[in-house]
């Protein structure tokens, strides 16, 4: 129905906020074992404002969408900057040549997904779109390589349940 398609962009909006924080990893953690909580305490009381500012403005010109778009774009700067704080306290970078390849294959799986959204839908996407994307997810990654580090980990993980 109409009211679960108005939801839909407001999902894509969170999963992208959502995206941005699982990318950053563990920034807001290391900051705080790091010594730097006061940067932490400042990034959520300015970012909080923010949130509070842009979700009064936005939900009065749009509605609950408003509310999806602020808070996605907060949660994705904020997540920016605390990765950018690492960098600059610690000088440490969170990310490695490695991930190229899964983001790779997240990108084509994307592609081949929104493919499958535009032949198919409900039920038949759900299940035929799920099975679709995650061979399209796990080929990408075996042609490109697996890195012997998850291979290790598969192993020990296999080695466990015997």
């Amino acid at each position: 129905g109409d009211e679960f398609t108005a939801g839909a962009l407001v999902l894509t909006l969170f999963v992208i906020g959502k995206s941005v924080v699982a990318f950053s990893g563990p920034s807001n953690d290391l900051l705080m074992m790091t010594d730097h909580q006061y940067a932490v305490m400042i990034n959520h009381w300015a970012f909080g404002v923010v949130n509070v500012v842009l979700n009064y403005f936005l939900i009065i010109e749009l509605g609950f969408i408003g509310a999806a778009i602020s808070t996605a774009a907060v949660l994705a700067v904020l997540n920016i900057v605390r990765v950018l704080e690492v960098w600059y306290f610690e000088g440490m970078i969170p990310y490695s040549r490695r991930l190229w390849k899964p983001i790779t294959a997240a990108l084509v799986t994307l592609g081949v997904m929104y493919g499958a959204s535009l032949a198919l839908s409900g039920l038949p996407l759900l299940v035929v779109g799920s099975a679709i994307g995650g061979i399209v997810y796990l080929s990408v990654l075996y042609l490109l390589g697996i890195e012997q580090r998850d291979k290790q980990m598969v192993e020990d993980y296999y080695s466990v349940l015997s």
